[in-house]
């Protein structure tokens, strides 16, 4: 199965899901524009996605030195803590850069009650864009990897709720409006490894509610292994053990954004991890928190 005919098909099983319809094979036809058999087997996997094996991009680190931050939500950032962030960058000079997730919001476009007043899709891309390019100036033989997270789907969902029949003519529109391959970024969409770190965004676990309290001990259940993850707002981190004394670093990156108006009280932190790898894919990551303005 291609693996963009995938990734619609998820993105199209989790709106039946919302509105409480069953994910058939005519919807899947009718949607994907695909053959009967083609969607028949989409169905299967649909069913069974939970034991399907997948195979993960896995990043050699050996000797690099990862920023890793996310949940900057353009246009709701908080200038100063992503300011800091980028100054403390500079003298920490990462030689890899993880933007893990949310990086702009989309707001306009998500599914909940919008203040109409608010900036649009075309002010946050130009923003985020910029963003971007500043980013790339600073850093210039860095890597960058650019790992979406739920609100860079928004605009997809968008498209497949509003014009489905030619959502395949516009792939990769968000990577293309952001100008990523000009500005050397890479884009992924699934979980990867970087060493024997591995990044998600948070958003990939099967949905429901979390204990915002023990967020590290959630994804590890679906992980089992060294991870950081974003999506949550929040910065923790657990040392997990197993049966033969293999130790695990897991790590919740606390967020740069600002005020969100479908949120005003929180226990959200902001900051963002450092990791320094050594050799085999070894690495030693930290916690760097943002209080007003400045690092801790």
């Amino acid at each position: 199965m291609d693996k963009n005919l995938w990734l619609r098909a998820l993105q199209l099983d989790s709106e039946f899901n919302r509105r409480g319809e069953e994910t058939s094979r005519i919807k899947l036809q009718e949607s994907l524009q695909i053959p009967q058999a083609e969607a028949q087997h989409i169905v299967w996997c649909l069913e069974n996605k939970d034991i399907i094996k997948c195979n993960p991009d896995k990043f050699n680190a050996d000797g690099e030195k990862a920023l890793i931050f996310c949940d900057i939500h353009f246009p709701f950032q908080d200038k100063l803590a992503v300011s800091s962030m980028i100054e403390h960058a500079v003298n920490y000079q990462p030689t890899i850069i993880i933007i893990n997730g949310d990086l702009i919001d989309f707001y306009q476009i998500s599914t909940f009650v919008k203040n109409p007043s608010q900036k649009g899709v075309s002010s946050e891309i130009k923003e985020t864009k910029s963003f971007l390019e500043n980013l790339r100036y600073l850093f210039p033989n860095a890597r960058i990897i650019y790992k979406s997270g739920n609100h860079e789907d928004r605009m997809e969902k968008y498209i497949f709720q509003s014009a489905p029949k030619i959502s395949d003519l516009i792939d990769d529109l968000l990577p293309v409006k952001l100008g990523l391959h000009n500005l050397k970024i890479e884009y992924q969409i699934e979980p990867f490894s970087l060493g024997k770190l591995w990044i998600l965004h948070g958003h990939e676990k099967p949905g429901g509610a979390y204990n915002p309290e023990y967020i590290c001990n959630v994804i590890w259940q679906y992980v089992h292994d060294h991870f950081c993850v974003g999506h949550f707002h929040r910065g923790q981190e657990k040392i997990f053990k197993n049966i033969s004394g293999d130790t695990f670093w897991t790590c919740a990156i606390p967020y740069l954004a600002g005020k969100m108006d479908y949120a005003p009280l929180n226990k959200w932190s902001q900051g963002f991890i450092e990791v320094d790898f050594s050799q085999k894919g070894h690495f030693k990551g930290r916690t760097i928190k943002i209080i007003d303005g400045q690092i801790y």
